[in-house]
């Protein structure tokens, strides 16, 4: 019964937990004020609460707990049914199911947010094969990171990547809260495959795609082989007349992407277009730690270089903003780029006081 009551209070109603990764993901990004009173009345019920402070604990930092704690109402009430011997037993079945971790760098050292401990206890442990599976991972700025999941999937992480996972014996739950990721995903008709990001949940049983969060809201998604379906999760608007407004005007349906198609996914919109098979290649060359460029705009590449980088970009001549931009560049060679700037856009550079890059149009041609 331990085991039992454990699974239930980690994994908990399907809806809730949708609910509870979008809260955490609203935290995360900043919660608004008309946001607030919502969230308070949802933390009301002892299941919610339950399930996304589990969520929290295993996915975000104690930034989030403290703000939860903040909001969860005060006052008497019974005992939480489930012991923390049951949560701490279910911990230690994670152990056991969570895969082998590879991380592959570019220049970089990347850090996995891990919790050290497992590593022993897979080692020191000899049980059957676990019924549930979590972890949490994320690469930093100019990290990229692979890892091979318990059921055969794989997923690799690109820069600035928040990752979470929550596998139970009838679900795969994986959520992005922020970052870039390309998922394979080993074939079980029993357990689909869901990926939660943004406002968005995509459903695939055996499959290759790419989930790029570009705000707390937009997703872009680009499926390479097979299908994926997309459910939009509504969310709970301010009852306001511009609100109905915008509301009559979207669109909720779920819908199919399939392969070698890319969709633009915003609250209530979709845009799902065919692309090439070289045009996927060139939107997944992050993989090899590349970015490639067809006739971009120099602001809009800038923009795109910046998630690879600390260094900050400044255009000292706003002419410069829509200079258009052909090539590849290696993500992070800031010096290499530099030189691709002088060499073959006639763009010198400086360094200001802030050590930030500034650009400038070079009076001549370089010297060859």
């Amino acid at each position: 019964m331990l085991e039992d009551l454990s699974d239930r209070a980690i994994q908990g109603p399907e809806k809730v937990r949708e609910e509870a990764a979008m809260w955490l993901a609203r935290l995360a990004r900043g919660l608004r004020a008309e946001e607030a009173p919502a969230l308070r009345e949802w933390l009301k019920d002892r299941v919610n609460r339950n399930i996304i402070l589990d969520m929290a604990r295993l996915w975000h930092g104690p930034d989030i707990l403290a703000l939860l704690s903040e909001l969860i109402p005060t006052g008497p009430e019974p005992a939480d049914p489930v012991s923390w011997r049951s949560v701490l037993f279910a911990t230690l079945k994670v152990a056991v199911a969570v895969g082998l971790i590879v991380w592959i760098g570019s220049g970089w050292q990347p850090r996995l947010n891990f919790r050290s401990y497992w590593t022993h206890l897979q080692g020191s442990l000899v049980m059957p094969r676990a019924l549930l599976a979590k972890g949490r991972y994320f690469t930093n700025v100019g990290e990229r990171g692979q890892i091979a999941l318990a059921d055969g999937s794989s997923v690799t992480l690109n820069t600035d990547t928040r990752l979470g996972v929550l596998f139970s014996p009838y679900s795969r739950q994986v959520f992005v809260p922020y970052g870039e990721v390309s998922f394979h995903v080993a074939p079980d008709p029993n357990r689909p495959f869901s990926v939660l990001a943004g406002r968005r949940r995509f459903e695939a049983l055996g499959t290759d795609f790419n989930v790029r969060v570009l705000t707390p809201d937009n997703v872009e998604l680009t499926v390479t082989s097979g299908n994926v379906k997309v459910l939009y999760i509504p969310t709970r608007l301010p009852d306001t007349p511009e609100t109905a407004r915008l509301q009559d005007n979207m669109t909720f349906d779920d819908t199919t992407v399939g392969a070698l198609e890319t969709a633009l996914l915003e609250p209530g919109l979709q845009f799902v277009r065919k692309i090439e098979a070289n045009e996927a290649d060139t939107l997944l060359a992050w993989h090899q730690g590349l970015v490639f460029f067809r006739d971009a705009p120099l602001a809009a590449a800038l923009a795109e270089l910046d998630r690879y980088t600390t260094t900050q970009f400044v255009l000292g001549d706003e002419k410069l903003r829509n200079i258009r931009i052909d090539g590849y560049f290696h993500t992070g060679d800031v010096a290499g780029l530099l030189r691709s700037l002088r060499k073959d856009f006639l763009i010198d550079s400086r360094r200001d006081p802030q050590g930030r890059v500034v650009l400038t149009a070079l009076a001549r041609p370089p010297n060859s």
